[in-house]
């Protein structure tokens, strides 16, 4: 009996760490299309939100993973399209920060 509680207890302990794979931000390829970065994601992308300014489409897409305890997101990252094309990405907020620090350098 302990040592079918042992071998459980093993199994536990090496299937938790399983499916902490962090995600493949090598299929993240400027300039690639959208269907070109969820096929290369495996799909797990899920639309954030989307506006038209003037000409130009932008879509955000976000890739993220959770945890398998509480189902918490453990990872984020937002792709940016511009035209069905891969701008930019990043984690959320990247960018706001860096524009803080730019009108804050220019208000020197």
């Amino acid at each position: 009996m302990k040592r079918l509680a042992f071998i459980i207890l093993i199994l536990m302990f090496v299937s938790a760490c399983a499916g902490y794979a962090p995600i493949n931000t090598s299929a993240f390829e400027l300039g690639a299309s959208k269907t070109e970065v969820q096929a290369r994601a495996g799909g797990r992308l899920t639309p954030v939100g989307s506006k038209r300014y003037g000409d130009d489409a932008v879509e955000v897409l976000e890739a993220s993973r959770r945890s398998h305890w509480d189902s918490s997101v453990v990872e984020r990252y937002w792709l940016y399209f511009v035209n069905d094309e891969l701008d930019q990405w990043g984690r959320p907020g990247d960018w706001e920060k860096e524009a803080d620090e730019i009108i804050d350098v220019r208000y020197r």
